[in-house]
């Protein structure tokens, strides 16, 4: 019988040292797996950065356009009326309605005074002022 528990004991001395050694795999295992994860994540970081270094320009001039359009705000909501037609905003207004009555004075009947001539211009600006 002592044989056998020889054999017991040794197997059983055999299954703790065996344990033993698969508990150190293990832990190197994920020491391994944390190493590996940590460097990944080190390399996703490295290229984030570089990207982010590639992009800087382009943001940078995003932010800029941004703030110029938002300076410009106003004039762009601004609602156009008939006291902007001769104001900055329309600076070849006066110029265009001089031509454009000028045109038709010449074009309407200039033997008598009141008549077409009057009623053309008047008519001309009228309508140029309401188009506007």
């Amino acid at each position: 019988m002592s044989w056998i528990a020889v054999a017991i004991g040794g197997s059983a001395l055999l299954g703790y040292a065996g344990s033993r050694g698969m508990a150190s795999a293990a832990t190197q295992a994920a020491d391994l797996q944390a190493q590996a994860g940590e460097r990944a994540s080190a390399q996703q970081m490295q290229m984030f950065n570089t990207l982010n270094e590639q992009q800087k320009p382009y943001r940078e001039a995003g932010y800029g356009a941004l703030n110029q359009i938002n300076t410009m705000l106003p004039q762009f909501t601004k609602t156009f009326g008939p006291a902007d037609l001769t104001a900055n905003l329309a600076p070849n207004y006066e110029f265009m309605r001089q031509q454009g009555l000028g045109a038709t004075a010449q074009g309407a009947n200039v033997a008598s005074p009141g008549s077409n001539v009057d009623l053309a211009k008047t008519m001309f600006a009228e309508n140029y002022a309401k188009s506007g």
